[in-house]
């Protein structure tokens, strides 16, 4: 073994420390993770290829009640579309009324002058 430096004038050297290489996981645990990822994966292809299941058939009263539901919804569709649409149209035609007057108001304000100064 060398002796320590111990002179002032020599610079001293970092020892560089030994890194260990890591080791991966034992065979057992490997096992155990494939053997997970066996068992999800095939519990996953199970589940993809089970036929799927179809609802009871409902019965007379049930089939005249969702007819109905659903023959309502239609005409409510149809009533609050129409309520919107004549709302919308009677909103247009009040502005169009109120620009025509505006436009011939200040044209008869104009002849109006014109008759007064000439």
């Amino acid at each position: 073994m060398p002796a320590a430096k111990t002179s002032p004038d020599e610079a001293r050297v970092a020892q560089k420390k030994v890194k260990k290489e890591k080791k991966g996981p034992s065979a057992s645990k490997l096992a155990k993770e494939t053997s997970a990822e066996n068992k999800l994966y095939e519990l996953q292809i199970k589940a993809f290829d089970a036929p799927g299941r179809d609802p009871p058939p409902a019965s007379e009263e049930e089939m005249e009640r969702r007819y109905n539901v659903g023959r309502n919804y239609v005409i409510g569709c149809f009533k609050r579309h129409n309520e919107l649409n004549h709302d919308l149209a009677v909103k247009i035609r009040m502005k169009v009324r109120k620009y025509r007057t505006l436009v011939f108001d200040a044209h008869d304000v104009s002849i109006f002058i014109h008759h007064i100064v000439y």
